[in-house]
């Protein structure tokens, strides 16, 4: 149970919903993005010198709806690829399958709702349930066997906007409540991880004046009664839709750094 919290924790930095939901929308990029390649490097500091190591370069592909359609990772810096995704769309741009291993298969209802179930050659199944008005709303999490693991239910407010996650264990019993807290512009400004009536951790965000930029964003674990900083990302040179071009991020003494290059469709 450990591992899957720390895994929906770590998921929860980088993933936020918005209404009728894309990936643009849930990876918080704004405007027409066609493609976002990111280099990541790891910060190495000796003598007061700072240097940098090539860990990875991550570019996806978008197309005008907003949901990828490839992902392609490479693991040095000639290029070499070392994993490929790709998206297959039906006619209405719903995602029928991944390839090339097909680890994601979706079923659509006659009623629109769909079911994505993502077996991705891990110990685990996955099974997203998403209602006729495209949220996620159930998502249910077993080993290879069909055995029941973690299920959830997800709340949104009037605007389409999750605000409460339940997560039960495989004996049904509540073990985590999730809840969103959003500015006046509708950016997410916190998310709060319960364990009973207890906080247990947070991520908090923060943005530039007037709906501008995100500027920063941190997790903080309990501890001793008092909330912990256990990870921190500053973000820097927003383009000219507010998207961050490069960001440092720092937990347990190290850092690491990302370098993003985006690519939008003309208006």
């Amino acid at each position: 149970m450990k591992l899957v919290t720390t895994l929906l924790i770590f998921a929860c930095l980088f993933f936020i919903p918005a209404p009728k939901e894309n990936d643009l929308s849930i990876e918080l990029l704004r405007g027409k993005v066609k493609s976002c390649t990111v280099a990541t490097y790891s910060i190495v500091s000796r003598n007061g010198t700072e240097s940098r190591r090539f860990l990875q370069r991550r570019r996806t592909e978008y197309n005008m709806s907003g949901f990828k359609t490839k992902v392609t990772t490479h693991y040095d810096e000639a290029g070499q690829i070392k994993s490929s995704w790709e998206g297959k769309y039906d006619d209405k741009g719903e995602l029928i399958s991944d390839s090339p291993d097909k680890w994601k298969t979706v079923e659509v209802a006659k009623d629109g709702s769909r079911t994505e179930t993502i077996r991705s050659g891990s110990r685990f199944i996955e099974i997203k349930k998403y209602g006729t008005d495209k949220l996620l709303r159930e998502k249910v999490m077993t080993d290879l066997d069909g055995k029941l693991i973690t299920s959830a239910t997800i709340a949104y407010n009037s605007k389409g906007y999750k605000s409460k996650e339940e997560d039960y264990g495989s004996n049904g019993k509540l073990s985590q409540t999730i809840l969103y807290i959003y500015d006046d512009f509708d950016n997410v400004v916190e998310i709060q991880f319960y364990n009973a009536a207890l906080q247990t951790s947070k991520i908090t965000y923060t943005y530039a004046p007037n709906n501008g930029p995100m500027l920063e964003r941190n997790l903080y674990n309990t501890m001793h009664g008092s909330p912990q900083l256990s990870k921190g990302e500053k973000f820097s040179k927003p383009d000219k839709h507010n998207n961050w071009l490069q960001s440092r991020e720092t937990f347990s003494g190290d850092a690491v750094l990302k370098i993003r290059e985006i690519e939008y469709y003309p208006d």
